[in-house]
């Protein structure tokens, strides 16, 4: 039996370990030995306990402090994949990166870049930090077997952008167990439950209140074409540095709704209508996946990574020019005029087909065991 070991700093919640989640719960147990190795202790919004629902899945931890993983955490990975002997290795995040790129090994070594690295870091940590990060996980990059990128457009930017000749592309993939569509029945009692307008047009977007999502230009939309979209409620989940201005900006609007962070998105996701999102910068965005699987068209901004979600069918959607305000509420009006169920149906296809964690899972096992080799 060959065997699997994914390395990461913790399963905070988050699109990257939700990538985690698909492959270690996808990834046949009789035919592979399934480990997780984390770096650091689990921070309070981990989904460590989805992870232990997985049958077979062994789960360890070298439970270091952000200190002692800079002393440490070579060292101790190395003594324990000593001990564990995997066949193949498959990091996610700087950190993992580092260590896997540190350590002796005759394991297949695989990483995936889940964005555009530079532009992820320096709009996270500042121009000098964020530059510095992505010249060492560079470094790192270039000592894999094979680097993935979460998308096409990710593999394409930094093959180009710094000769990362090691990199492929394999499309991210969601849990479609958990995010599906459901019936108008099932969708107007989630309605109900959640205290969503019965029959009014819900717009949903999802993701943290940064200035890389934008969540204060779509609010202001709302603001601005008022007569437009008077009849359709938006609905943005989640929280950060920009939820507070947004908040302010709201007042009086009672289409505009922010329920904050909430643990349930895939019920918003089901009893809404159509998804939309302003972001400057994604990787591959988990989101906007879950949001096709929902069978909810999306409103997209035009940059690579969505375009690369909508190329798959005319129908799912339509990208509008990023920071264009008039070309945002033509691509709405042009979205709304698209049959509903049409796009529907076609979202819900596509999403089974080109975007399923399981899909995404059989793509990984040609790169951890076929013919995806770049000889190192």
């Amino acid at each position: 039996m060959k065997k699997v070991l994914f390395i990461t700093s913790t399963l905070r919640k988050g699109g990257l370990t939700n990538v985690i989640y698909g492959l270690a719960k996808y990834l046949d147990k009789s035919l592979y030995d399934v480990n997780i190795l984390t770096l650091s202790k689990e921070p309070p919004n981990t989904d460590l306990a989805e992870f232990e629902k997985i049958s077979d899945l062994k789960i360890h931890s070298l439970n270091l402090s952000r200190l002692q993983g800079l002393l440490f955490s070579k060292k101790k990975a190395q003594k324990f994949i000593e001990n564990l002997k995997p066949d193949v290795i498959h990091s996610h995040g700087i950190r993992a990166d580092g260590v896997l790129s540190k350590i002796k090994t005759n394991a297949r070594r695989i990483a995936t870049i889940h964005g555009f690295i530079d532009e992820d870091y320096t709009m996270t940590y500042g121009k000098t930090k964020g530059m510095l990060m992505c010249k060492s996980d560079v470094s790192y990059l270039k000592k894999m077997c094979v680097c993935v990128g979460c998308s096409q457009s990710v593999a394409n930017y930094v093959r180009q952008k710094f000769d990362l000749q090691n990199v492929i592309g394999i499309p991210n993939g969601i849990d479609t167990t958990k995010y599906f569509a459901v019936s108008e029945e099932k969708r107007l009692e989630l309605r109900k439950k959640l205290s969503i307008p019965q029959n009014a047009i819900i717009w949903l977007s999802t993701g943290k209140f940064t200035s890389r999502k934008q969540p204060l230009f779509m609010v202001k939309q709302w603001l601005l074409y008022t007569e437009v979209l008077k009849e359709q409620h938006l609905y943005i989940l989640g929280a950060g540095e920009q939820y507070d201005e947004c908040v302010e900006l709201a007042k009086g609007h009672n289409n505009i709704h922010l329920p904050g962070r909430v643990d349930n998105v895939n019920e918003y996701l089901q009893a809404g209508d159509y998804y939309v999102s302003a972001s400057k910068s994604e990787g591959f965005s988990m989101a906007v996946l879950e949001a096709v699987a929902c069978g909810m068209p999306l409103l997209l901004t035009d940059i690579p990574q969505y375009k690369e979600v909508l190329v798959h069918n005319e129908y799912i959607g339509r990208n509008y020019k990023l920071d264009d305000s008039e070309d945002f509420i033509s691509r709405l009006q042009e979205l709304l005029n698209i049959d509903k169920e049409t796009a529907r149906k076609n979202a819900i296809e596509t999403a089974k087909s080109e975007f399923s964690a399981k899909k995404m899972t059989e793509r990984y096992v040609e790169v951890y065991f076929g013919k995806v080799k770049f000889g190192l």
